[in-house]
């Protein structure tokens, strides 16, 4: 198993050590009961309606207890989740308040998903590009809708993440280049619903299980209220998460014009990098950490994730969905626009195309280091990982058997 010792200030161990005794004495600090955290997104906004449906509060009791019984949160741990929990119900109250007011959709949305470190940011970046697009920045997503006075969450996105950048085992950049000025995934406009891949930043793994067994229909019409939100006049909105894979019924159901563009490279290749990324982000809220227990709940997460790119259910019109295989988009990235481009119907000329080459120019693979791992670092045996993941690589010919097949 990879080393994840997190970088943890003296002032924070600190901290995690006198807030330990403290919960032992008064153990509502840093508590994570639902209804004390519903209050108090209650008292911060003065509002109480949190929309027509009740499918999150049973999503909250679920997360909230696993966080309880299955992460080992250490005292930073809890009250940073505790906070992110509240600040979710604002948004939530937030949204109920704005809904009267909120525009249509006025073009299809462009939506990338496909599994987890398969391109997807690559990807959703270079679809962004176009001058007629309007993308989710981070800050933007981290909090939708600004406060009363002065905006100061771009200001507040940058301290998170210069924070989580001093706490995170790992060069995180090597691994996942994030900005707060930069497009990412708008599985943090699902957090609402307590149903957003967002929430595994501590290994809340009763609520995993409980998530990939349940329709997430509520969800994504919560999703959909949310980007009518943050569109933009004349914009088309183009959007990621990976984890869209597993829910394209419930995402057509809520934009049946949804234009999704779905990754596909070998889950060989992109597990261990996933279990890297999740690591190295739980090792900074959990003591002690359970890697094994991790790695095979993120196993079962993208198994269920695989299946479903295979058989994907009803309700998933299949001229919307266009497959890229992951080999194609990094040997020829700018084909690759121009290939999704052209299925859809989307305006390609030579300038875009132009546009396009800078971008690969300016931001290819490794610009920010080597992210090294082996299925064999966390445990996994190959000969497994093949068994669990056949149905997947055989349907999109995936892996060095398939592209010798």
């Amino acid at each position: 198993m990879l080393p994840l010792a997190p970088r943890i200030p003296p002032l924070l161990r600190l901290a995690n050590h006198v807030g330990g005794a403290l919960r032992r004495l008064v153990p509502s600090v840093g508590g994570l009961d639902p209804d004390s955290l519903v209050r108090a997104a209650t008292r911060r906004t003065g509002l109480t309606d949190f929309g027509p449906d009740d499918a999150w509060r049973e999503a909250l009791q679920v997360y909230t207890a696993s966080l309880q019984t299955d992460a080992h949160l250490h005292f930073f741990g809890r009250i940073h989740l505790r906070d992110v929990v509240i600040r979710t119900l604002v948004d939530r109250l937030l949204l109920q308040k704005a809904r009267p007011t909120l525009p249509p959709l006025e073009r299809a949305p462009l939506v990338v998903c496909g599994l987890p470190r398969s391109g997807t940011t690559f990807l959703h970046r270079m679809l962004s590009e176009p001058e007629d697009t309007r993308a989710l920045p981070l800050w933007e997503l981290m909090e939708p809708i600004p406060g009363p006075g002065a905006d100061h969450r771009l200001a507040r996105a940058r301290r998170r993440l210069a924070r989580l950048r001093t706490l995170t085992p790992m060069d995180l950049d090597a691994i996942h280049l994030i900005r707060a000025e930069l497009p990412d995934e708008c599985s943090y406009l699902l957090k609402s619903s307590f149903r957003s891949a967002m929430l595994w930043q501590a290994p809340a793994i009763g609520w995993l299980d409980w998530h990939l067994s349940q329709p997430a229909t509520d969800a994504y019409q919560q999703w959909r209220d949310w980007i009518r939100l943050l569109s933009a006049p004349g914009k088309r909105l183009v959007l990621k998460d990976p984890f869209h894979v597993a829910h394209l019924p419930e995402l057509f159901a809520a934009v049946p014009n949804a234009m999704v563009v779905r990754t596909h490279r070998d889950p060989l290749e992109t597990l261990p990098s996933y279990h890297k990324l999740c690591l190295n982000m739980h090792a900074v809220l959990c003591d002690p950490l359970d890697a094994p227990a991790i790695v095979e709940a993120n196993t079962r997460w993208q198994v269920a994730l695989a299946n479903a790119a295979v058989n994907p259910g009803a309700g998933v019109p299949a001229a919307r969905v266009l497959d890229i295989d992951y080999r194609q988009l990094v040997a020829d990235p700018v084909g690759t626009m121009r290939h999704i481009h052209g299925h859809f119907g989307l305006e390609w000329d030579a300038s875009l195309a132009a546009c396009m080459a800078a971008y690969v120019h300016d931001n290819g693979q490794r610009k920010f280091g080597e992210n090294a791992y082996t299925i064999g670092d966390f445990g996994q045996s190959e000969a497994d990982l093949r068994r669990r993941f056949a149905p997947y690589r055989e349907a999109f010919r995936l892996g060095r058997d398939a592209a010798a097949s």
